[in-house]
């Protein structure tokens, strides 16, 4: 963005702004995976595949994939899915492949299409395979998953704003700060309430 930055206070929210770095209230990507995955566990899922856009992993600053990649340090090797991290433009295919080959019992996403491609390549959810999404929103919140909190989200960072605005601290920071909002675990239709069951 290019602004005569000494004349405002800003705070970006999520990962609206990348550059150039400004304060930042944003979801605990980090503990928002591995909650999800303390949850999946004990509710009976064991192969947990990640299926996630390149870009989404970016924008947590890589923290789902280590997230993830810390989680299957402490599983069983038997039980470990390597993760599918895919770019534009995304062709079905390549899911329905890694679903046969992986063979995941639970897909953990960030993709509101999910549950639509899964019935595609012939998998009833929640029966066949479950799923549970990274950020419940509208188009998804009777899914399993992390509810992020966004409102909070977007008034701590309105709070954070006005702080600056009264204080003077104008312009672009020296160290941008950043407030993690961590998320809450939320059981929804997209899983059955005991995995083996």
């Amino acid at each position: 963005l290019r602004l005569d930055w000494p004349h405002f206070a800003s705070v970006s929210f999520e990962t609206a702004v990348l550059v150039p770095r400004l304060h930042r209230v944003a979801p605990d990507y980090h503990y928002n995976i591995l909650l999800a995955l303390k949850m999946l566990r004990r509710i009976g899922y064991r192969r947990i595949g990640l299926f996630l856009h390149r870009q989404e992993n970016r924008r947590s600053h890589h923290s789902y994939l280590a997230g993830f990649r810390y989680f299957q340090s402490g599983i069983p090797n038997s039980e470990q899915v390597a993760p599918l991290i895919y770019n534009d433009p995304f062709n079905p295919a390549l899911l329905h492949r890694w679903l046969d080959e992986a063979k995941p019992d639970v897909v953990l996403g960030h993709h509101s299409r999910i549950v639509t491609w899964l019935r595609e390549s012939g998998r009833r959810v929640p029966n066949d395979i479950g799923v549970a999404h990274l950020a419940l929103d509208g188009d998804c919140e009777d899914w399993a998953g992390i509810w992020q909190h966004k409102f909070r989200i977007g008034a701590q960072t309105i709070e954070q704003l006005v702080s600056m605005i009264q204080h003077g601290r104008l312009g672009l920071p020296d160290i941008a700060y950043e407030t993690l909002i961590p998320g809450e675990w939320r059981h929804g239709s997209t899983l059955r309430r005991t995995a083996g069951a």
